[in-house]
């Protein structure tokens, strides 16, 4: 069923190394990932995401980016053709919007992200 969705669908054959992935990940129109490794890697280079969830991880990290959750599927429902099929159908449909969403939210989640390690860093300055 997948193979339907045609020839932008793509697979790795082979192990990547991170900073490999992470500009596979940018290269993308969206990525599909069970891996929060990824999905972060992928947004943070504004890249939508659609998840293969198996912890509650994701959903902070889609609220972060105000992406919908219905993007999010648990593995009961991934062994599912048809709804995995679906899931990939409205993600694809949606590619642009959520690319828009995910590029504006952006720097707000690396401020975020910054916060977490200013008072870990040297100050800035002479």
């Amino acid at each position: 069923r997948l193979a339907s969705l045609g020839p932008r669908l793509r697979h790795p054959e082979q192990p990547l190394s991170a900073p490999a992935l992470k500009a596979v990940a940018g290269a993308m129109d969206g990525v599909v990932t069970g891996r929060m490794h990824l999905a972060i890697a992928a947004l943070g280079q504004g890249r939508p995401v659609a998840g293969l969830t198996y912890q509650d991880k994701f959903q902070g990290l889609f609220r972060h980016f105000e992406l919908p959750t219905d993007l999010l599927m648990p593995p009961s429902q991934v062994v599912e053709p048809d709804r995995l099929t679906d899931l990939l159908r409205r993600f694809h449909a949606d590619l642009a919007e959520l690319e828009a969403t995910v590029r504006r939210r952006l720097p707000q989640v690396q401020e975020l992200a910054l916060a977490n390690l200013r008072d870990l860093l040297p100050p800035a300055g002479p």
